[in-house]
């Protein structure tokens, strides 16, 4: 018979591993600041923090996966610029407007 405590230790094992698998972070720069970037791939949410605890919400649209890594594409706030976020080999996040790249920031 399983005892509560390896039962309660084997639930929390298999719920907790694929939660901590599916957020990505990553710091990026841009000509002003830097700011914090946090995708949870479970709840499909992205949060940037300009400051670092400051967290705005942007709108997830499609979540992608290559062999170079993930690409998170959304929108970002009041009407701004479209995002284009690849946490891979080379971090960096695209904004873009009319189809075009109008910044684009190096992340870690």
């Amino acid at each position: 018979m399983i005892s509560k405590t390896t039962l309660a230790l084997l639930v929390f094992g298999l719920i907790s591993s694929p939660v901590l698998a599916a957020q990505e972070k990553m710091a990026c720069k841009n000509p002003r600041r830097g700011y914090l970037v946090t995708f949870d791939d479970m709840a499909k949410s992205f949060h940037v923090g300009v400051p670092p605890g400051s967290d705005t919400l942007y709108k997830v649209e499609s979540v992608e996966s290559d062999k170079d890594g993930l690409l998170v594409k959304g929108k970002t706030v009041k009407g701004g610029p479209g995002f284009v976020a690849y946490f891979g080999v080379k971090k960096r996040i695209e904004f873009i407007d009319g189809g075009q790249v109008i910044q684009t920031d190096p992340c870690e």
